[in-house]
């Protein structure tokens, strides 16, 4: 059956068959302590196609399996607030973790940089940890191959479709809402034939249908579900704003973290004022904190 039965996933929206088998193999992962396996599943697609859309509505069904409860705090948009809160490890076995601007710290021209091999690392971490990863990127050929193809269990492809539209209406002629999936095996094909540039091969690797779907889960505003697309956004402009603040040189930001170490510890100011004071989040400032 290409729709997974909403009998069987009690959703509030439809998923496919194949996506609702990978929300449970995830879960199998992350809860075998014994071999400590990988739980990433990667999400690709032009802007606004609508990538955070089905991540959302697949991490909602990841913690339906789970038993666990999607919230705003699951979103990351920086490396290094995701790096902060993993590598922290506070959040409970099989929590998810969406990174959703990956063009942040996992692009693979960014491969020598020290963030770079900081989130390499901190996998280590989240297997220890059981932490299970979304990984949102508008294309995926951009992923280093040890993400794109050796970490990842699945892979999930949002896009648009054309329609006649007449010339002079203001409709638009793209249509978003529609993905495909690929498996284990059929994204290795597409990541080569992408990498090699060869593109009417990537056309035709194996995926499962295609399939439809629906509009942020919950609505734009909070009348029901959890939270509201609008909140989602306010959260992302606010983590990516904060990152810009602390985009400081290497000697900027040691004088800094030394000027709030000695407010903290010899002046002994709030934290809060010290956030008021600086335009740093909690986490930014306990990372500080710990580096004292």
């Amino acid at each position: 059956m290409l729709v997974a039965n909403k009998n069987e996933t009690k959703l509030p929206f439809y998923i496919s068959r194949a996506a609702w088998n990978d929300m449970r193999l995830l879960k199998t992962r992350v809860s075998n302590v014994r071999r400590r396996l990988d739980a990433v599943s990667i999400f690709c697609g032009p802007e606004g196609s609508g990538k955070s859309t089905l991540a959302t509505q697949f991490a909602y069904a990841y913690e339906r399996v789970a038993g666990g409860h999607l919230t705003l705090d699951d979103y990351y948009f920086t490396p290094n607030n995701l790096h902060a809160m993993i590598t922290r490890g506070t959040k409970p076995a099989g929590n998810i973790f969406i990174y959703d601007e990956a063009v942040t710290g996992l692009l693979k021209t960014l491969a020598m940089t020290k963030m770079f091999i900081k989130l390499q690392i901190m996998f280590s971490t989240m297997r220890s940890k059981q932490y299970c990863l979304f990984v949102n990127i508008p294309r995926f050929q951009e992923l280093p191959r040890w993400m794109a193809v050796d970490r990842s269990v699945s892979m999930y492809r949002t896009y648009f479709k054309k329609r006649r539209v007449d010339p002079n209406s203001d409709v638009d002629p793209l249509l978003s809402g529609y993905y495909v999936g690929y498996n284990d095996t059929s994204k290795e094909y597409f990541y080569n034939y992408l990498i090699s540039k060869k593109f009417y091969e990537a056309k035709h690797v194996l995926t499962t249908e295609e399939l439809e779907f629906s509009a942020w889960p919950w609505g734009r505003k909070k009348e029901t579900g959890l939270f509201s697309y609008d909140e989602y956004e306010n959260r992302k402009k606010k983590m990516l704003a904060e990152e810009d603040r602390t985009d400081l040189t290497g000697k900027q930001q040691n004088q800094r973290d030394l000027l709030i170490r000695y407010m903290i510890l010899n002046l002994k100011v709030p934290k809060d004022d010290v956030k008021r004071a600086t335009g740093m989040g909690k986490t930014a400032i306990d990372d500080v904190m710990r580096g004292s």
